[in-house]
C-alpha cells in the first residue's frame, strides 16, 4: 500500500507534466508560425519575437513572453531568455532554435533565413508526428476489424452450416 501510495502520484504527476510538455510544444510551434508570418511581412527578426508572443493572453505565450521581457530587462539576447526558459521547463524542442538564433545574433548570418528554417524544420517534424499518429491508430483498429468480420461469418455461416451437417437432413428424416 505505501509503495503504490509513492509511485502512483509520482506516475500521474509525470504523465500530467508530459502533457504539459506536449501543449507548450504545440503553443511554441504556433508561436514560432507567427514569427515567420511577421519576418516573411518585413518585421524586425528579433522584434518579431516579442510581438508574436504578445498575439495571445494563452499561458505558453505568457510564458515566452516573459522569458523575452526578462531578458530584454536585464540586457540579454533573446536566444538567452527562451534557452533559460527551456531549461527550466526541459523543453528540448527549443535546442533547435535557440541556438539558430544565436548563431544569427553572434555571426550575423541571416536571422530571417534561420528563423524560417526553424519554423520549417518545426512545420514538418509537426506533420510526422501527425503522420505516425493516425499510422498507429489505423494499426490499433486492424485487430478488432478482424475480430468484427469473423463474427459476422461466424454468425451468417452458422445455420446454413447447421443444416447442411444437421443428421436428420442427411438421412432425410
Amino acid at each position: 500500500g505505501g509503495l503504490g501510495g509513492w509511485l502512483l502520484p509520482d506516475s500521474i504527476l509525470k504523465t500530467e507534466a508530459e502533457k504539459e510538455r506536449v501543449l507548450f510544444q504545440q503553443v511554441t510551434e504556433s508561436w514560432l508560425e507567427l514569427v515567420a508570418q511577421l519576418v516573411t511581412a518585413g518585421a524586425d527578426t528579433f522584434g518579431a519575437l516579442g510581438v508574436a508572443a504578445s498575439y495571445s493572453q494563452q499561458p505558453g505565450f505568457v510564458v515566452i513572453h516573459d522569458a523575452l521581457r526578462t531578458s530584454a530587462a536585464s540586457g540579454e539576447a533573446p536566444w538567452t531568455g527562451l534557452r533559460r526558459m527551456a531549461d527550466e521547463r526541459r523543453l528540448r524542442f527549443l535546442d533547435p532554435f535557440c541556438a539558430a538564433l544565436e548563431l544569427a545574433g553572434t555571426t550575423g548570418a541571416g536571422s530571417r533565413q534561420a528563423i524560417l528554417a526553424q519554423v520549417d524544420a518545426a512545420r514538418s517534424k509537426a506533420m510526422l508526428e501527425a503522420d505516425a499518429a493516425a499510422a498507429s491508430s489505423g494499426e490499433k483498429m486492424g485487430a478488432p476489424l478482424a475480430l468484427i468480420g469473423g463474427a459476422f461469418m461466424i454468425l451468417m455461416g452458422y445455420p446454413p452450416l447447421a443444416g447442411i451437417l444437421d443428421t436428420a437432413t442427411l438421412t432425410g428424416l
